[in-house]
């Protein structure tokens, strides 16, 4: 019976709540930016090991972190919080098997000081079209 919503601070006045994530609705990350870290890896990780919601394709790298918001369709969202990592993402996400680990890597140029973190992505709510439909493919608006 309890709503868990994610830090005012970072959601501000928008009714984000959360079930089974454990901060926000949603996560956003970029193909290019996954690029760029890849060129970094001993060996590649896909994007699947950060767990994003939606996938970006057409941004620089990173530049999601510079969007306040995207619009896709009648959905709006708003882009809260750079993502700080965990050791998830060195797990295989199809079998749970130990896989390479992006994190030292991200920590030599993405460590965030003021979240003590390892950012990747961006924590997004929703603040308008709740409930419409996103497909593959649709076009997204930056902000």
């Amino acid at each position: 019976a309890t709503r868990r919503q994610p830090e005012a601070r970072w959601r501000g006045e928008i009714a984000a709540p959360v079930n089974f994530p454990d901060a926000f609705p949603l996560l956003v990350c970029s193909l290019a930016s996954l690029a760029d870290l890849n060129r970094r890896m001993p060996q590649p990780v896909p994007i699947d090991r950060f767990r994003p919601n939606i996938v970006l394709d057409g941004l620089p790298a990173y530049g999601e972190d510079a969007c306040r918001g995207l619009r896709i369709g009648a959905v709006s969202l708003r882009l809260v919080k750079p993502c700080t990592r965990c050791a998830t993402t060195a797990v295989d996400q199809q079998d749970g098997s130990p896989g390479s680990n992006p994190l030292p890597v991200l920590r030599s140029y993405r460590f965030d000081r003021e979240l003590l973190g390892v950012t990747f992505g961006q924590n997004a709510v929703i603040a308008a079209g709740r409930g419409a439909l996103l497909r593959r493919g649709d076009v997204v608006e930056p902000d």
